[in-house]
């Protein structure tokens, strides 16, 4: 899966995580401009005992251009049929 793909997921909804869940995968993407490093992103994929799947995601951009700097923490949960569960 693209990491725009699964940012676009992670975006989709937003919730609390279980803490009874087993983790998947986990990883890094980093965000480079001009061969430099300017960000990353973490995600990690969990399941929990019941079946549901949950992709979290948090990215860091501490050298934004912006005097505020933007943070994106999201959360996708899906039923054991990957259908978005709230």
């Amino acid at each position: 899966m693209t990491r725009f793909a699964l940012t676009l997921l992670c975006l989709l909804l937003l919730s609390p995580v279980a803490t009874n869940a087993q983790t998947i995968e986990n990883g890094k993407f980093r965000f480079y401009e001009t061969k430099q490093i300017r960000g990353e992103e973490n995600y990690s994929i969990s399941r929990t005992s019941n079946g549901e799947l949950i992709v979290q995601a948090k990215t860091d951009l501490p050298f934004a251009e912006q005097e505020k700097k933007p943070l994106v923490n999201a959360t996708l949960r899906t039923s054991p049929e990957f259908t978005p569960s709230v």
